[in-house]
């Protein structure tokens, strides 16, 4: 009877889709499922799970796990689906644990991992989601999965995330790494965690704030402010044993000029199972200005010890410079950077394979924050080369199908200049890192999803 229904809604929204000669090119639609009070830098969005688009909001009483079908956003004003939870619930990173869509978070206090078992159907359907809590975290902020070749099973997913734990009487939180996922050795079986370096004498700490996954390893970008190592860091690890192996305990240290100071969180993404990019915001004191700094990094050559980095710059608002998050659609060769500073956002466009200086276009967002970002169009190949960002309650879709050049919007477009920059130097230093064990506990939920509205503020071109 489900797949009935499912087949039913379907062409439902199918018949909804206008001609390919009234493609869209960017839209903005809000989706409220509450009245309530609205903490709207927790929302979060990631689409991985076949033609829907999976996101979460939290109330100051609530909070949603949601769903709806991807060209709802663009083509027609339709009905999300949400199943509604404690306001403890909390998720942070969406990301597919092979055919299930995965999330991270924290639930009453304590760091959790999870998955949903089914998309929404038409309501009213239960829908399950179970998560795993991981009591030695009190939350999990950034996620990469990763399917690697094992002789019992043909496709293992493994996952890793960083993570915040207690507060202690002589020092700030405490920062994590962690692998806690596999499929195939068993749901409870125990994670493995990396507490990061704090010394207690200065103040100075290690804080990882990303992880992404590339070829067969693991990397975490890092900042460090202890004395004698660099703001700006990676560990690399083989992922078949991650952060037991030697390789996690050496730093791959970027030696900046001390005119610069990085002043933002860092951030990396895959753009193949060659190159990565890593991405962070700088304050320039020669000239008084703030610099968005990109990366492209080639992981064989890093790690045979071949400096092959192509680094760019982008001249950026000072008032904006709170690096979120970074996306890339491969199809175009662009890379979508969010940043958010006062009440507003701006969304960068750039191709991340160029060798020389390029136009970048620059999208600006001035009714709030934006907040998390995903690509679209990975399973609806109907709607290719396009990218959403959710901000509260507030979805704002764009078209990228011309590259990293904009044409049209709903959103102010600026166009700017991605200038060739010289490239750090690295060096690699021993750091050790001790590992441990913790076990997980399990709960289960099921839950009637509900319908709730939206509405279009902007669809262009107009219907």
């Amino acid at each position: 009877m489900k797949n009935i229904y499912k087949i039913l809604f379907f062409s439902f929204l199918l018949n909804l889709l206008p001609g390919t000669s009234q493609a869209q090119s960017s839209s903005i639609v809000t989706y409220s499922p509450s009245n309530s009070t609205m903490f709207g830098s927790a929302s979060r969005v990631g689409c991985h799970t076949n033609n829907w688009t999976n996101f979460y909001m939290r109330y100051y009483d609530s909070s949603y796990f949601c769903s709806l079908m991807d060209g709802t956003l663009i083509y027609t004003t339709s009905s999300a689906y949400k199943m509604p939870l404690k306001q403890d619930f909390i998720i942070t990173d969406f990301k597919k644990l092979k055919y299930k869509q995965g999330f991270i978070g924290s639930y009453q206090g304590v760091g959790m991992h999870g998955w949903a078992y089914d998309y929404m159907l038409i309501p009213p359907n239960t829908n399950s989601l179970i998560i795993f809590k991981l009591p030695v975290v009190d939350n999990l902020s950034r996620m990469a999965t990763i399917k690697t070749s094992d002789p019992n099973i043909s496709f293992q997913t493994k996952a890793f995330a960083i993570g915040k734990g207690a507060n202690f009487s002589d020092a700030p939180p405490r920062n994590y790494i962690l692998e806690f996922y596999a499929e195939g050795v068993g749901t409870l079986t125990p994670y493995c965690y990396i507490p990061m370096p704090y010394d207690l004498s200065t103040g100075g700490r290690e804080i990882a704030n990303d992880v992404i996954t590339i070829d067969h390893y693991v990397v975490f970008a890092t900042r460090d402010s202890r004395i004698n190592h660099a703001p700006v860091n990676l560990r690399i690890s083989d992922t078949n044993n991650a952060l037991s192996s030697m390789d996690i305990s050496f730093q791959w240290q970027f030696l900046l000029p001390s005119y610069e100071q990085v002043v933002s969180e860092l951030r990396l993404l895959p753009l193949d199972d060659k190159y990565f990019v890593l991405t962070y915001n700088i304050f320039n004191t020669l000239d008084n200005t703030y610099y968005l700094c990109i990366h492209r990094i080639q992981l064989a050559g890093l790690l045979a010890g071949n400096n092959i980095i192509v680094s760019h710059e982008i001249k950026i608002d000072g008032n904006c410079k709170e690096l979120v998050d970074i996306v890339y659609d491969p199809d175009v060769n662009t890379l979508v950077i969010l940043m958010n500073g006062n009440e507003k956002s701006e969304i960068y466009h750039d191709n991340p394979f160029s060798n020389a200086n390029s136009n970048v276009s620059k999208l600006l967002f001035s009714d709030g924050c934006l907040v998390s970002l995903d690509t679209m169009g990975e399973f609806y190949h109907s709607i290719p080369d396009w990218y959403m960002a959710l901000g509260d309650s507030v979805f704002f879709c764009q078209n990228i199908s011309t590259g990293a050049m904009i044409a049209e919007s709903c959103l102010d477009i600026v166009n700017v200049i991605s200038y060739l920059r010289e490239s750090p130097q690295i060096a690699l230093i021993e750091d050790p890192l001790d590992y441990f064990f913790d076990r997980k506990s399990v709960v289960l939920f099921d839950v009637l999803n509900e319908y709730f509205g939206g509405y279009e503020k902007c669809v262009l071109p107009d219907k």
